[in-house]
C-alpha cells in the first residue's frame, strides 16, 4: 500500500474532517515493516535490504494519506480543525494532502517548496483562489510524485507464513 485517501462528497463539519483525519491516522499506524523484517522496495522490482525500512521517521516509507472532497468548510475553520489534530499526533500520523477540488488544496511547505512532507515541514500551505483551474492538476501532481519516490513493504513471505524452519529430506539430484 502506497497511499491511503478519504473521499468524502463534503467534509462540512468538524466531526467530518476528525473522522476523515483519524481514518488517516489509523492507515499510517500500520507496521508496514513487520518489525523490521520487510526490506524497502524501490524502483521497478528492486529490493534494497541495506536501506532500513522506517515509517516513523522516514517520509517514503510511510503510507501517504489524503482527503478529498467536493466542498468544505471554510479555509480558516478547516485550517484550524487541521492544526489542532496535528497538534495532538505525531507528524507520522498526520494527513499529507487535503483538496477540496472546487475550492482549494492544503498540504505542507518547507521554506521556498511546497512539499507533502510533514516530517520536514514548517507551515501549512494553502492555494489562493487564482489556483482554483488547477486544483485537479495540482493534487494529481503531488500524489504522484510521491509514488514516484515512496519505499514499498518488499514482505518476508516466510515470516507471514509463519515458516521458521522445514523438516525436509535431502537426497541427491540423480541415481548413480
Amino acid at each position: 500500500m502506497i497511499a491511503v485517501g478519504e473521499v468524502k462528497t463534503s467534509v462540512n463539519s468538524n466531526a467530518r474532517l476528525t473522522d476523515a483525519l483519524e481514518k488517516i491516522r489509523s492507515a499510517k499506524k500500520l507496521d508496514r515493516s513487520n518489525r523490521g523484517r520487510n526490506h524497502a522496495f524501490i524502483g521497478p522490482g528492486i529490493s534494497q535490504g541495506w536501506i532500513e525500512f522506517d515509517p516513523r521517521n522516514n517520509y517514503k516509507d510511510q503510507i501517504f494519506g489524503f482527503v478529498f472532497t467536493s466542498s468544505s468548510l471554510q479555509r480558516g475553520t478547516l485550517i484550524s480543525g487541521i492544526q489542532d489534530f496535528n497538534a495532538s499526533n505525531p507528524r507520522q500520523h498526520w494527513m499529507n494532502l487535503f483538496c477540496a477540488f472546487n475550492e482549494f488544496v492544503i498540504s505542507y511547505e518547507i521554506p521556498k517548496a511546497l512539499t507533502p512532507n510533514p516530517m520536514q515541514a514548517t507551515y501549512l500551505y494553502c492555494t489562493a483562489d487564482a489556483e482554483k483551474p488547477d486544483l485537479l492538476l495540482l493534487f494529481y501532481c503531488i500524489l504522484a510524485s510521491f509514488v514516484d519516490e515512496a519505499h514499498v513493504a518488499r514482505p518476508n513471505y516466510f515470516d507471514y507464513g509463519s515458516i521458521q524452519t522445514s523438516t525436509a529430506t535431502y537426497h541427491d539430484l540423480t541415481s548413480s
